[in-house]
């Protein structure tokens, strides 16, 4: 960690507080008790409840939060929002910022975009109010994405529609795969975006199909490493023994198969990696270094890189030995391993070098998390409340902070 002021609300007092890098200390900057790592509860968000489908990024000194939609009861209308929040870690407040404007529509929803340093970059889907008859809310929003950039100088400003054939016919799912030196790559299940980091906020996308043989099982289990597109796919091994009718190709064992690609959609290398019983699912891209992919109940967690497939020590029906562990949807890099919030009975951290996995206490349902490099930011689902989770100087040895708040619904 670095060492720099990091300052927090606890209890409705502002505490500053100096990490010491190396030593795991945490002591006030100005007097005060010191506060001990583990969970904080930061001042609510000024939106309601029901605010759904925001995205959220941390600017290295602001956390950043715009978007969404609301679906009150009786779930009859859906509403899209664009106001934009920002909370500051100095004077533990939030206030409002300028909101998102996307001309002739509502609001934007299924933002996938990231942090540069300098500016968040990445597209959404443009969004109009209406009365509920589907109770997935992008069934109210384009197919295609358009471009958003926002930076702390000019707030968001929005970009054309990226190139239409990126719309998958059944999907519009679009998930980051990394930053080359240059370029922000964004991933469907048709191809892959990219644009110029460097660009002004109105650059174009680019896009480049899929080749035939490399697509992705989803458009998250892409990812950049080494200036190269890794893709991770399966091919059924049907054994001379075709499908029977009505059967599900998930009850047939699928070889992994890793790929990559240059920028320009030529394909490099592909690789059969191994073979596993069940088609793969919930990919996570870990930007610069591999793709996760677990299966089902009972099945491995595996780490792909192009080279390898690494079973993790840990699997989903939770086990890493003692205590049980449980998967959530969303994995979050924190620069040394990765870390997956989950309720009872509980998450885990797996450390990038070692791949050693470690449980932590179960938290409530989490639905947005950003992590700053010191702190992990996380919302509570249904629920305005944000906690700030301090980890010890190592994950690690941070296993046993449990989560000591009572939380809305409880």
């Amino acid at each position: 960690m670095n060492a720099r002021p990091v300052v927090l609300r606890v209890a409705g007092s502002l505490a500053a507080l100096v990490l010491l890098a190396g030593c795991g200390q945490v002591r006030p900057a100005e007097g005060g008790e010191p506060l001990e790592p583990g969970w904080n509860e930061i001042p609510a968000a000024p939106y309601s409840p029901e605010l759904a489908g925001t995205v959220a990024f941390w600017t290295g000194d602001e956390l950043v939060v715009s978007g969404g939609y609301e679906l009150p009861p009786p779930f009859e209308q859906v509403t899209f929002r664009t106001e934009t929040y920002a909370y500051s870690l100095e004077s533990g407040q939030w206030r409002e910022l300028e909101p998102i404007s996307v001309p002739g529509f509502d609001g934007a929803l299924s933002f996938s975009g990231t942090w540069t340093g300098t500016a968040w970059i990445g597209v959404a889907l443009p969004c109009r109010n209406g009365d509920v008859v589907d109770e997935d809310p992008s069934t109210y929003c384009d197919r295609v994405p358009i471009g958003l950039q926002w930076t702390s100088e000019a707030g968001w400003v929005t970009g054309d529609p990226v190139p239409p054939e990126s719309a998958g016919a059944e999907s519009n799912v679009v998930s980051v795969a990394g930053m080359t030196s240059s370029s922000l790559i964004l991933t469907t299940v048709t191809g892959f975006l990219f644009r110029d980091i460097g660009a002004g906020a109105d650059a174009p996308w680019s896009f480049a199909p899929w080749p035939s043989g490399v697509e992705p099982l989803q458009a998250s289990s892409a990812c950049v490493i080494d200036e190269q597109i890794l893709t991770v796919s399966t091919v059924l091994d049907l054994g001379g023994d075709p499908l029977d009718p009505g059967e599900s190709a998930n009850t047939r064992p699928q070889t992994l198969t890793a790929n990559t690609l240059n920028l320009g959609g030529e394909v490099l290398g592909q690789r059969s990696l191994s073979s596993v019983p069940f088609l793969p699912f919930e990919p996570y891209c870990q930007q610069g270094r591999a793709v996760f992919v677990y299966t089902n109940p009972g099945q491995p967690i595996l780490r792909v890189n192009a080279e390898e497939v690494v079973p993790l020590p840990l699997d989903t029906e939770g086990s890493i030995d003692e205590p049980p562990i449980s998967v959530s949807d969303e994995w979050i890099d924190v620069g040394t391993g990765i870390v997956s919030l989950a309720p009872a009975p509980g998450g885990f951290y797996v450390d990038h070098e070692s791949g050693e996995a470690t449980p932590l206490q179960p938290v409530p349902i989490m639905n947005v998390n950003v992590w700053t490099g010191e702190l992990l930011f996380t919302r509570q689902n249904g629920s305005p409340r944000w906690f700030a989770f301090l980890p010890r100087e190592t994950w690690q040895n941070s296993s046993d902070l449990e989560f000591p708040f009572q939380t809305d619904g409880d």
